[in-house]
């Protein structure tokens, strides 16, 4: 790799490589990550014990590969490194185990502040499952913990309701908790897909499917003047879903509509749960946005028929985190029952 060619390929391959060497648990086999990390000791003896290193790994939070403005690598930290020796030390030490990029390596330093989960009460350790449902197509914020959007209204093969959100939104241990809207049961847990907390793995995602009891959702946003056109799609699609020319991205919860520019898909980041950091890989950076806190589980449009779920956002509210939608419902049918089949509720 050389500064010259900021391929697709070559820019995710020192994503990856710099994931290893901060110690995050990227997917790349361990047959390759212990390759590279033979050669960066034969360059920076001891350099498991490097301190700038050390520093790098408290502070990094995400590495991020913008796509497709061809801009280098940006690395997101938590704090400002200006006055930091460390800081300094660190970007000589890339330019050491990265010796190809020594003139000119394509990394850019952003600080983001810390990475969390979207949530109103993220900062609060919570085992209440209570999400008001409004109007549209959100849960509509609450003083009781948890509180989040709901994304999609969809259904099964048998006609029956489900709402999706964030597994974090309505976090709990017990199987088929009771979902409560405004002290009354709206609905029950039937499957999730959790991030692992603290764990040295990738978080396969995170998602909650909440069959509803009584009232049926429907799938359009009460604010904005935003309506989703939902002509019936196959089983299991959701490309019937478009964001009605509203480019390039587009959150949508009951109150708002949120613009914002895509930064990129191919984003390796570390979000702050009150159970422990998670690891994500290919996540959706948004940024130029508004995301506040309570609007986990909104429903982002990436381009037109393309669908995605709002996890989390920087501390400071200029960045927003989503996963891709279509594989967030497969996991969560998957979770459910083998043959449970979702597709939007029309």
């Amino acid at each position: 790799m050389n500064s010259n060619s900021n391929t697709l390929d070559n820019l995710t391959l020192l994503q990856k490589k710099l994931g290893v060497l901060l110690g995050r648990p990227v997917s790349t086999p361990e047959a390759q990550q212990q390759e590279w990390r033979r050669q960066w000791s034969e360059q920076v003896p001891d350099i498991e014990q490097n301190a700038a290193l050390l520093w790098a790994k408290s502070q990094v939070k995400g590495i991020v590969v913008p796509w497709p403005n061809n801009t280098g690598i940006e690395v997101f930290l938590v704090s400002d490194p200006a006055d930091s020796t460390q800081f300094t030390a660190f970007q000589s030490l890339l330019t050491k185990v990265f010796p190809e990029d020594a003139e000119k390596p394509p990394v850019r330093f952003v600080v983001t502040g810390r990475l969390i989960p979207a949530t109103a009460k993220a900062a609060l350790k919570t085992t209440i499952h209570r999400a008001d449902v409004g109007g549209g197509i959100t849960l509509t914020k609450n003083n009781l913990g948890g509180d989040g959007c709901i994304a999609l209204f969809v259904q099964d093969q048998s006609g029956n309701p489900y709402a999706v959100t964030c597994e974090h939104v309505l976090h709990t241990n017990q199987p088929a908790a009771r979902v409560y809207s405004s002290g009354s049961q709206i609905g029950t847990l039937v499957s999730k897909v959790r991030p692992l907390y603290a764990q040295s793995n990738v978080s396969p995602g995170d998602g909650a499917l909440v069959l509803i009891g009584g009232s049926r959702g429907t799938n359009t946003s009460g604010g904005g003047g935003f309506t989703n056109t939902l002509p019936a799609p196959a089983t299991g699609s959701i490309t019937g879903i478009t964001s009605a020319g509203v480019s390039p991205i587009t959150v949508v919860n009951q109150t708002k509509i949120t613009s914002g520019s895509v930064v990129t898909s191919i984003s390796d980041i570390t979000i702050e749960y009150n159970q422990g950091d998670a690891f994500f890989e290919n996540v959706t950076t948004l940024s130029g946005t508004t995301i506040q806190p309570g609007d986990s589980g909104s429903l982002g449009f990436v381009a037109p028929n393309a669908t995605s779920l709002l996890i989390g956002m920087s501390s400071s509210g200029a960045l927003a985190f989503l996963l891709d939608m279509q594989d967030m419902l497969s996991k969560l049918g998957a979770a459910a029952s083998p043959t449970l089949k979702l597709s939007l509720l029309t």
